[in-house]
């Protein structure tokens, strides 16, 4: 997914998706990267983001209030990235 560096085409999104599910939980505790979580708070994920949340060692959570399922959370990813020096644009 970052190695396309675009901000959420079909195929990242894809890729993305691809990467959750098939994802192994043994790995999460074992991530050394910076992490966050962006979600509503009325996204029916949302139960599954928070114990996500606690598997990923100094993952951050940001809930947007009153949002469902957002596909718009761009922004907010780039600032965190941006925060943590790791945005190349």
């Amino acid at each position: 997914v970052c190695s396309l560096n675009n901000a959420g085409t079909l195929e990242s999104i894809m890729l993305m998706n691809e990467a959750l599910a098939n994802a192994d939980p043994a790995l999460y505790p074992r991530l050394k990267v910076p992490s966050t979580i962006i979600i509503g708070s009325e996204d029916f994920t949302l139960q599954g983001a928070l114990k996500l949340q606690k598997h990923i060692p100094g993952c951050e959570l940001v809930r947007l209030e009153g949002a469902g399922h957002a596909n718009c959370f761009e922004r907010l990813c780039i600032e965190y990235l941006k925060k943590k020096g790791l945005f190349p644009g």
